[in-house]
């Protein structure tokens, strides 16, 4: 009865100690997946469409310049610049999505850190003791089976 209670107990602390090592590690996972991919994912999607946002302004400058040229009748010009324009408002659009999706995963993952070193800590404090106490436990019932068979053993003999 006592070694299939022992059984148990350390099967619950081996179960225990890998239930807290593995939240432990998930948080880890979040903030490595945070600062490893998406921070720079985000910094470069904002690199690529600032790019592309000053190559639409640029366009839309250009037909501008167009234009005026035009109104003035120094030159065939162009009679609007509204595609461009059109062009680079959605470019404009498209940076400043990419932007806030950067900004938030830098406050998501300042808050992430901040908010789960305290709770990894007392997480892999947890782990600890139980270790700890876990241990003593199952010595204490090696001890009690020693005994209760030395127990046994004396009531056959006498």
């Amino acid at each position: 009865m006592l070694v299939h209670l022992r059984g148990r107990v350390a099967a619950f602390i081996l179960t225990t100690n890998a239930a807290i090592d593995g939240s432990a590690q998930q948080v880890g996972h979040v903030v490595d997946w945070l600062r490893h991919e998406q921070l720079p994912h985000w910094k470069r999607t904002l690199a690529n469409r600032e790019e592309a946002y000053q190559e639409a302004r640029r366009a839309w400058l250009s037909a501008e310049a167009d234009v005026r040229l035009a109104a003035q009748g120094r030159g065939p010009g162009r009679p609007s610049a509204l595609d461009e324009k059109l062009d680079m408002d959605k470019a404009k659009r498209r940076r400043d999505e990419a932007e806030e999706r950067y900004h938030a995963v830098r406050r998501w993952l300042d808050q992430v850190e901040r908010l789960s070193a305290p709770l990894v800590t007392t997480l892999r404090g947890h782990g600890f003791g139980l270790a700890d106490e876990g241990a003593r436990a199952l010595a204490r019932l090696d001890g009690m089976v020693v005994a209760i068979e030395d127990y046994l053993r004396a009531g056959r003999s006498a």
